[in-house]
């Protein structure tokens, strides 16, 4: 939890079953996420931002996972899911290039409760009209799939998901750093008053 995670070829790579992944900005890497070879995967609450490849890519052997209130924003693809069936739902997707990509195998949350949220979404689908409820639109947000294995999201957001905002902070190998400069500044400028009062 609340780690920074960027400049990687992969934020956070996982090759393990019963993984949960909480409370972290990952930014600014290859592919945020990738997991192969697990099952049982948890990704909550996370801010998942500005990676060049993919978000989350759900590559191969991998099943039984969700994916629940994350932000996951500005990546190439939002998520893949080559892998198995997920459930994905209460994210919020947005200014993705693809929301997600291969998501043929893509299970959404149960009526009321919803699916996702897509910025996307009134650009897609200009005619679109929200179902009684006023919280989720009426048409399925459909995404890239195989042409023969379609794959939507049935019960897309009308309004982003309340996430708390995760700011990425200074690692912590920096702190020390910023104390020796902070104490540097305070000697010099100390030197520099005691001068020019004598």
């Amino acid at each position: 939890m609340d780690n920074l995670i960027t400049g990687c070829d992969y934020g956070i790579k996982i090759y393990a079953d019963n993984y949960k992944i909480i409370g972290n900005y990952i930014g600014n890497n290859g592919a945020g996420i990738h997991i192969a070879n697990s099952f049982q995967i948890f990704v909550s609450m996370n801010n998942i931002t500005n990676n060049s490849n993919f978000g989350i890519n759900f590559a191969v052997n991998v099943g039984g996972g969700e994916v629940v209130k994350n932000t996951i924003a500005n990546n190439e693809v939002g998520i893949h899911n080559g892998g198995g069936h997920q459930k994905i739902y209460l994210n919020n997707f947005i200014n993705n290039s693809k929301a997600h990509y291969e998501g043929t195998k893509f299970q959404d949350a149960i009526y009321p409760l919803g699916g996702n949220y897509y910025s996307d979404y009134n650009k897609k689908y200009p005619n679109a009209t929200v179902g009684n409820l006023g919280i989720i639109w009426e048409t399925p947000y459909s995404f890239y799939a195989l042409p023969e294995q379609p794959s939507q999201d049935n019960y897309p957001l009308v309004k982003p998901v309340s996430l708390p905002t995760i700011i990425p902070e200074f690692p912590s190998w920096i702190i020390l750093p910023l104390f020796l400069i902070a104490t540097l500044f305070a000697i010099v400028l100390k030197k520099k008053l005691f001068h020019s009062s004598s």
